[in-house]
């Protein structure tokens, strides 16, 4: 899977504990990845939900998958359409 996370595409976030899942999309999904745990860690993350499970039942709790691989220029689409 961490050769499948340097691709673009759409992912999901799921809090293993409550079943709640944020879905994205990214150029470069590893990269993205490392993005929300570097401002989740420092309780800086723009999205309350995802900071609100982060902090209550921890990164162990957070499962990171890619959805799709797409094309760079087709994310917003198939974001919008997973979502």
């Amino acid at each position: 899977m961490v050769n499948m996370l340097s691709k673009s595409g759409i992912y999901k976030i799921t809090c293993t504990v409550n079943g709640k899942v944020y879905i994205g999309s990214s150029i470069n999904l590893r990269k993205r990845r490392n993005h929300h745990l570097c401002y989740l860690r420092k309780n800086r993350h723009s999205n309350n939900y995802l900071q609100h499970s982060y902090n209550k039942y921890g990164e162990a709790s957070l499962v990171f998958e890619m959805v799709e691989e797409c094309e760079p220029e087709l994310l917003l689409v198939v974001e919008e359409k997973c979502i």
